[in-house]
């Protein structure tokens, strides 16, 4: 056989080759969801535990695979910024809500606390940098 003739088989065999793996999958995938479907039919219960433990497993892959592609450190990162935005805003609240009562109750123990209050908001903003912090900690560059 000349080379032309085995490059066409060769790109011949190969065509078939992933056209039968194209089609086994999707005929996997459609026996899957029948399957899945007939479960949802019959076991809610059963179904509702295969479907958490799905979606567990599929995010659980998706975390082991930032960690190992090494983009772990921006996602943790990312996670530990949104919970400290979101404690940072709860205690200014706590800190406004708090004088505000006392202000209800005491005047002028009120307006002391809020005064004290105002002054260590503007300390943790301008000093602290807690934010900054976290960044040097896992060595980020945005």
């Amino acid at each position: 056989m000349t080379s032309a003739k085995k490059d066409i088989s060769k790109h011949i065999f190969n065509t078939m080759l992933y056209s039968l793996i194209g089609i086994s999958f999707t005929a996997l995938f459609i026996g899957l969801i029948y399957l899945l479907y007939k479960i949802a039919v019959t076991n809610k219960k059963l179904y509702t535990i295969l479907f958490t433990f799905i979606l567990t497993a599929f995010i659980l892959y998706k975390i082991i695979k930032l960690i190992l592609n090494h983009r772990g450190k921006i996602f943790i990162y990312k996670i530990i910024k949104f919970f400290s935005y979101i404690t940072f805003i709860f205690i200014l609240l706590l800190l406004i809500i708090l004088p505000v009562s006392l202000i209800l109750r005491n005047y002028v123990l009120g307006i002391i606390t809020e005064l004290i209050s105002i002054l260590v908001v503007i300390f943790c903003i301008t000093k602290l940098k807690p934010f900054m912090l976290i960044k040097n900690f896992f060595n980020l560059n945005e």
